[in-house]
């Protein structure tokens, strides 16, 4: 007789080919079988018979796409993948190289955190001579006046194809 840990054992080794992927599992049991195919004909073949193939067909594959999905949840606590839920790494470098690094002192000021920013390309649809006006170098209001009611034109000669009269 088996006791638990074996038989979790066995149930994680089966379940490691399987995927939460409904089609990948299908995938997968075709290339059990490929009888010398090509991946890429393989592949092909897969997709085709998996458009083909009847909803009651598909159901095996989306029931192991759930058994996967409801042990992944129970084992790791959550729903979201871990890989939606990394932080982004921050490189650290010491603040200069001929300085040796002193053990007394704490890492925050030994290290400096750097990164950059990006900042979002609010100008994109601008054109150049509504950029002087935006930007502060010409003293003209009527060149903003203008060009804010041309926005404004353009907005609402578009939203009446959006309109559902």
């Amino acid at each position: 007789m088996r006791d638990a840990a074996s038989e979790t054992r066995l149930l994680q080794q089966k379940l490691s080919s399987i995927t939460s992927h409904p089609f990948v599992n299908f995938f997968l049991e075709l290339c059990k079988s490929r009888d010398g195919l090509n991946l890429d004909d393989l592949a092909r073949k897969a997709g085709h018979l998996w458009r083909e193939m009847e909803v009651s067909e598909k159901v095996p594959y989306y029931r192991l796409a759930r058994k996967v999905k409801r042990i992944a949840k129970s084992k790791n606590g959550r729903d979201i993948p871990r890989s939606r839920i990394r932080k982004r790494r921050r490189r650290i470098r010491a603040k200069s190289s001929s300085e040796p690094l002193n053990t007394e002192k704490p890492p925050q000021e030994t290290r400096k955190v750097v990164f950059s920013i990006k900042e979002p390309n609010r100008n994109k649809f601008i054109k150049e001579d509504d950029k002087e006006s935006i930007c502060g170098t010409s003293t003209d209001c009527n060149s903003v006046e203008n060009y804010c009611l041309d926005v404004l034109r353009r907005r609402y000669s578009h939203s009446s194809t959006y309109e559902s009269d």
